[in-house]
């Protein structure tokens, strides 16, 4: 009877069945999942009608499937072997479709609980990255950019050939070669601390924001030239005046295939900042972003001791205020939140490890 009142409940009021199935699976286990018609699991049960279900009940449904039954745990496909399909077969199923209708509706909240499960599940973030590429790959076949010759083939061919070479359609594209080109150098950054910190001071001392800033100008400089034209990439570091009259961090921009300009702010804070719980949205969403009419940023944040979650951040502070992790989490909730009050604003906050450790430290901290 449980079994059904949630069933019926999913057809009503998704969200509310949502909450209601993730309880019960708690309470009772996983094979309460097996029973739910509207799941696809019973041969006699009427399939729910997912496509009209909100984006927060599709995420917490998908979340579920991935937390009782991980992409690892799928058994393999063996050639020419026949063999039985069943209930969890259905399931594995609907964990895969899922996302597919998020991607296909692009509403700003579809695009948002789809960015947070592509952050959250590699298997997701791979099939976003995939399917992304293959529609702006048709995206550039049939546009007609306001460029001289159209389609531009020489950049195409060049595409092909070498792997490291983007090609910017918009600001998204600029966000996202900046946002692998950080991941890139957070590989090696540890090696470079002795720029970041000041000698003769123990424990070690950090250098001052601007010294952060200047680090990540000239190796982003360096790198994201080897992706696009070196011609194409304007960085501003330290702009002196915005619409705000307040100066940004790092303004990147690149003219687009179609000619247009591709713009995105990134806005540095070492994470005992006094404000680092806060700028994401008050500076960099609002005084940078909103004031000057842009849309897309970075909030980068360089860890070396527990920051301070000020009051009025808006979302909960993280579950550890020792765990970068967890401010990255926290951060993340705040870019959500801000894009549900502005959908047209995209921010994308990254937390890179830059403490100072040495042989017998505890923690950040200790050195």
């Amino acid at each position: 009877m449980r079994s059904a009142a949630i069933d019926a409940l999913l057809y009503s009021d998704p969200e509310a069945g949502m909450m209601h199935l993730s309880q019960a699976i708690n309470d009772f286990g996983d094979d309460l999942l097996k029973e739910i018609g509207g799941l696809g699991c019973l041969p006699s049960g009427a399939h729910a009608d997912f496509s009209s279900w909100p984006a927060s009940a599709l995420e917490s449904l998908t979340r579920v499937l991935h937390s009782v039954l991980p992409v690892d745990t799928d058994p393999e496909e063996e050639l020419g072997q026949a063999r039985w399909v069943g209930p969890i077969d259905e399931l594995r199923q609907l964990r895969g479709a899922i996302p597919r209708i998020l991607f296909d509706r692009d509403q700003p909240e579809d695009s948002a609980s789809l960015e947070r499960l592509a952050n959250d599940f590699s298997f997701i973030r791979d099939w976003f990255a995939a399917v992304s590429a293959n529609r702006n790959a048709g995206d550039l076949l049939y546009s007609r950019p306001q460029t001289k010759g159209g389609v531009p083939w020489g950049k195409v061919v060049q595409l092909l050939d070498d792997d490291k070479f983007r090609l910017l359609r918009n600001s998204s594209d600029l966000q996202n070669v900046l946002i692998d080109e950080i991941a890139e150098i957070e590989k090696t950054v540890k090696q470079h601390l002795e720029m970041l910190y000041r000698s003769g001071t123990t424990p070690r001392k950090r250098q001052f924001e601007g010294a952060l800033q200047a680090y990540f100008h000239c190796r982003l400089s360096d790198r994201v030239s080897a992706c696009v034209p070196r011609t194409t990439v304007v960085f501003f570091n330290r702009e002196t005046q915005e619409a705000s009259s307040k100066r940004l961090d790092i303004k990147v921009q690149a003219p687009t295939i179609s000619g247009m300009d591709a713009t995105v702010v990134i806005e540095i804070k070492w994470s005992d900042h006094d404000e680092v719980s806060t700028s994401l949205r008050d500076q960099l969403g609002i005084d940078y972003l909103l004031a000057n009419g842009l849309t897309h940023g970075i909030y980068l944040v360089g860890w070396n001791i527990p920051g301070k979650w000020s009051g009025n951040a808006g979302v909960d502070p993280p579950d550890n205020l020792e765990s970068p992790e967890a401010w990255k989490a926290a951060l993340q909730r705040q870019a959500h939140a801000f894009r549900s009050e502005h959908p047209e604003i995209h921010i994308k906050p990254i937390v890179i490890d830059l403490c100072w450790d040495i042989v017998g430290a505890t923690s950040c901290q200790d050195t």
